[in-house]
């Protein structure tokens, strides 16, 4: 547990809000993003940055609906009934040393 107060220093969000890591020399093959309750004013910087920077994004259909138009990735997307098949596929692409993006 983290002896950090809240109430004494800059609020951690508003801190990496504004100075979020880059993901220059990042090796990491896969990010998991999350876009809040559906509005891309919850979507982080870094968050961002992962999307563009992804040549594939899987997510259920209307989540990747809200960030399609901030990337020139391939999206992947699906219902719970074919989950697996599309899961398989990204799964596939990032062995193959492709960058992806979960939403």
């Amino acid at each position: 547990m983290s002896d950090y107060d809240l109430d004494s220093g800059p609020d951690p969000a508003t801190v990496a809000a504004a100075e979020p890591e880059s993901l220059d020399g990042d090796t990491d093959p896969v990010h998991a993003v999350g876009i809040g309750p559906g509005n891309l004013e919850y979507l982080t910087p870094r968050g961002r940055q992962a999307i563009e920077a992804a040549d594939v994004v899987v997510g259920f259909e209307t989540v990747v609906e809200f960030i399609a138009d901030e990337t020139d990735a391939d999206l992947l997307t699906c219902g719970y009934k074919d989950e697996r098949e599309a899961l398989t596929t990204f799964a596939d692409r990032v062995a193959s040393g492709e960058r992806g993006t979960g939403c």
